[in-house]
This record gives C-alpha cells, sequence and structure tokens, in this order.
C-alpha cells in the first residue's frame, strides 16, 4: 500500500492539475466519475488513505515519489485545455 498525499489539500492540487483538465471524465463534477484511479482515490481519502500498489503504479505516483504534483499517465488533455496552453504559450513567445 502506497500514501500518495500527506493531506488533502495535495490531493486536491494533484486532482485540478489532472482530472478537472482529462478527458477521461473524471474531473466532471455532474457526473459520477469513472476513472478507476480516481475512485480509488477517493476511497482512499475516506479509510486510510493509502491505494494498492497497483493504483500508485498506474497514477505514476511511483515514478514521481517525493514529488509534490506529477501528471496522472493517464492523463488526456481536452481540447479546452490545450486551448488554454497553446494561448498562453503564444502570449509569452
Amino acid at each position: 500500500m502506497e500514501r500518495p498525499f500527506d493531506c488533502g489539500t495535495q490531493f486536491g492540487d494533484w486532482q485540478v492539475a489532472n482530472c478537472s483538465r482529462c478527458v477521461l471524465d473524471a474531473g466532471h463534477e455532474e457526473e459520477p466519475p469513472t476513472c478507476p484511479i480516481l475512485l480509488a482515490l477517493f476511497m482512499a481519502m475516506f479509510e486510510d488513505g493509502t491505494v494498492s500498489a497497483e493504483i500508485a503504479e498506474w497514477m505514476g505516483y511511483t515514478a514521481h515519489k517525493g514529488e509534490y504534483n506529477w501528471m496522472c499517465s493517464e492523463w488526456q488533455p481536452t481540447e479546452e485545455w490545450k486551448a488554454e496552453w497553446e494561448k498562453l504559450h503564444n502570449e509569452s513567445v
């Protein structure tokens, strides 16, 4: 078992950086999440804060252990996020 986050704030930051910008519908509050990673993290939040080694590996935590935030290995950016990133990138050039 692995504890990917020290507190709920870290989980929230990770969720905003990943789920709310992902096409896997995990960040859409109007629908129940279907992402197995997010479901395991919700269960961890209500239990002891740990996820299985398999989930930790799948979400990219194992490769980024010790980092505050990282990109989920299943992250697939939404078209809106791509457009936002492109706009910010072009403005900074």
